[in-house]
């Protein structure tokens, strides 16, 4: 709903009126299937348009001045590169292989590993020297008579 609001004239506050939004029905032209095909039509019409004018500049591009004085050279080396590729690409469709993996025919025994490793690890950690605890003296009781016997500071 779109709330309007108008004010009067003596200072009032202003009134509030609440109007439904209702939109104009579309025209039936908009819908009619000739518009449509005339818009296929333009569609079609600016992509051959836009291939034509593509051609002719590839018909009248030209190679930059210092690729010209190459331009065989160049050329040469892109064949022989696409030689070479497909070359590379038809090398691994041959029949023989040299590479055979290697396959072992036994599953190791993953609870035998694990002991072996809780083992290792127990011996490392009855390696580790212990710390000594050593004797000391708190002086909590000296520092407090210190503390009565100095002078305060005046406030």
């Amino acid at each position: 709903a779109v709330v309007s609001t108008q004010s009067t004239g003596d200072g009032e506050s202003p009134k509030q009126q609440s109007q439904r939004f209702s939109a104009r029905p579309f025209p039936h032209h908009l819908f009619d299937g000739e518009v449509e095909e005339k818009m296929k039509e333009e569609e079609a019409y600016r992509n051959i348009r836009l291939k034509m004018r593509a051609e002719q500049l590839l018909a009248e591009s030209d190679l930059p001045s210092s690729m010209k004085r190459h331009a065989l050279h160049y050329t040469d080396g892109r064949i022989r590169r696409a030689v070479q590729e497909e070359k590379e690409q038809r090398a691994h469709l041959t029949e023989e292989h040299t590479f055979s993996p290697v396959i072992r025919n036994f599953i190791p025994d993953f609870e035998l590993l694990h002991k072996q490793e809780e083992e290792a690890l127990a011996r490392r950690q009855i390696a580790k020297p212990t710390t000594v605890v050593e004797p000391f003296a708190l002086r909590t009781e000296i520092l407090a008579e210190c503390k009565k016997r100095a002078p305060k500071p005046p406030e």
